[in-house]
């Protein structure tokens, strides 16, 4: 199941409201890429880190990220789509496994849940009531591609309207997880201090 699946991990964000860079902090002696990717590993062959620069790159480079590769966004400062186009072009797994560097929590588990959910669709996203998690999800790689692509060319730049273009999409609770992560911290995202120290307590009190 692992060679069939590649990690597409976006670490490329200016991380403002933590006010520091989000893929370097720390947690429990490990930084957030370096337990995102350990993590990703677990069930895919392939972990790409998708970056803003040169020395982000360089900064990927330095952690411990056993060899995963550290791609420099082509598409400019556009967002988190342009990241993933960049990425998807260099993925060599049937499906790529989507996930930012600010949810330290992940669970193995609830990824390879993902990949033995998708069936013969085309996106598998987890939704949590009105909101749905498309950089927490898995996609077929080459129509994902495709899509980004069309939203690009139509001057679209958010993840979501590349999702819209794709013909067979299907949408899981995050509930439905609970037996692999049942806290759902793999769907915590840290985006300020006060997240953080939320999910240091949630982990201890775990």
């Amino acid at each position: 199941m692992t060679m069939r699946a590649s990690c597409i991990v976006l670490a490329g964000g200016r991380s403002r409201r933590m006010g520091t860079d989000k893929k370097s902090v720390e947690l429990g002696g490990k930084t957030f890429l370096e337990r995102v990717v350990e993590s990703a590993r677990g069930v895919c062959g392939e972990v790409i880190v998708s970056v803003a620069s040169e020395t982000q790159r360089r900064e990927v480079e330095g952690m411990a990220l056993g060899g995963a590769a550290a791609v420099v966004d082509e598409e400019g400062p556009i967002g988190p789509l342009g990241g993933l186009l960049t990425a998807l072009k260099r993925c060599t797994g049937e499906y790529a496994l989507v996930l930012t560097c600010d949810s330290p929590a992940l669970r193995s588990g609830v990824l390879r849940q993902m990949l033995e959910e998708i069936g013969d669709h085309d996106a598998l996203i987890p939704r949590d009531g009105d909101r749905i998690h498309p950089l927490q999800a898995l996609y077929r790689t080459d129509p994902f591609l495709a899509a980004c692509e069309e939203a690009m060319g139509r001057g679209i730049r958010d993840v979501k309207g590349a999702v819209a273009r794709m013909a067979d999409v299907r949408y899981i609770s995050v509930e439905e997880f609970r037996a692999q992560d049942r806290e759902l911290l793999t769907f915590f995202n840290v985006n300020t201090p006060g997240d953080l120290e939320r999910l240091k307590a949630l982990l201890g009190a775990g």
